[in-house]
């Protein structure tokens, strides 16, 4: 919740104004971050008194993201009907982006471009693309570091492993704390199905020689720019309805982050030419 309200209101007001949005999007999940930011789309709109926006989202998914791409698109789609949004979903396969670059997404005249990316895509296919997306003209691109990535360049094996299991430790941590109903079959399914893939995605990528995030995207030509104080005023708010004592944020370097305690377990950062 606190990465997908933080994102949102970044691409919301980078895009201020604009009806017609094209978000690429490289690390969809399951889509649900989308629905809110349609409301809020809707809703600017009718205080305008504008036409009906269009949404076009392009999704970069792998092979096996078959079933789940099209639970994603029954869902948006349905939402943005009841919203009277044009909405229009692509999932671009991560291999073919991987030979094509962005020349594997469909762009039109008039709209206005937000870019989301993770971790797990600069790990998946490294920071080359980067260089390209001047050529897409994006008004943000938004990075939200959801494994809690120490940015140190080329990491030894050993060090990479031990900044990994101490990061999914403090996690499981604050989700055992916000484990308000004290179900341990909930917290099993989540070591079982989120965390352990996590961790061996992790162990299996230490090591590997990679341009730091934050210096590749200055390297494409990016400056970072700070969030607005209304995101985090609504990240407070999400805080102060979950109340946990432990989970707090941090504005540090134009970036801002969910702290567990003394350690950042999402962090969300914008970047602009």
């Amino acid at each position: 919740m606190f990465s997908s309200f933080t994102a949102n209101q970044a691409v919301l007001e980078a895009l201020e104004g604009s009806t017609n949005v094209h978000i690429i999007d490289f690390d969809i999940g399951l889509g649900d971050q989308w629905a809110s930011f349609m409301k809020e789309l809707s809703d600017k709109s009718a205080v305008r008194r504008a036409a009906p926006p269009v949404l076009r989202i392009s999704a970069l998914v792998s092979e096996e993201h078959e079933r789940e791409s099209r639970l994603i698109r029954e869902n948006l789609a349905q939402f943005a009907r009841e919203l009277n949004i044009r909405f229009h979903i692509d999932f671009v396969l991560i291999r073919s982006f991987e030979y094509h670059s962005f020349k594997a997404i469909k762009f039109m005249d008039g709209e206005k471009v937000a870019v989301l990316i993770s971790p797990a895509i600069l790990r998946r296919v490294g920071t080359g693309f980067l260089s390209d997306l001047r050529r897409i003209s994006p008004r943000v691109v938004v990075h939200v570091d959801v494994e809690g990535q120490k940015d140190f360049g080329t990491w030894s094996h050993r060090q990479a492993v031990i900044d990994g299991l101490e990061f999914y430790s403090t996690l499981l941590e604050s989700l055992e704390a916000a484990n308000f109903n004290g179900d341990g079959d909930w917290m099993r399914r989540i070591e079982t199905f989120v965390m352990f893939p996590k961790i061996m995605e992790v162990v299996e990528a230490a090591g590997r020689r990679r341009t730091p995030w934050r210096e590749a995207l200055v390297g494409a030509g990016l400056r970072q720019v700070g969030l607005s104080q209304f995101a985090e005023f609504q990240a407070e708010c999400l805080l102060r309805r979950v109340q946990v004592r432990g989970f707090h944020v941090v504005k540090r370097q134009a970036e801002m982050s969910l702290c567990w305690h003394d350690r950042p377990i999402v962090a969300t950062s914008a970047w602009r030419y």
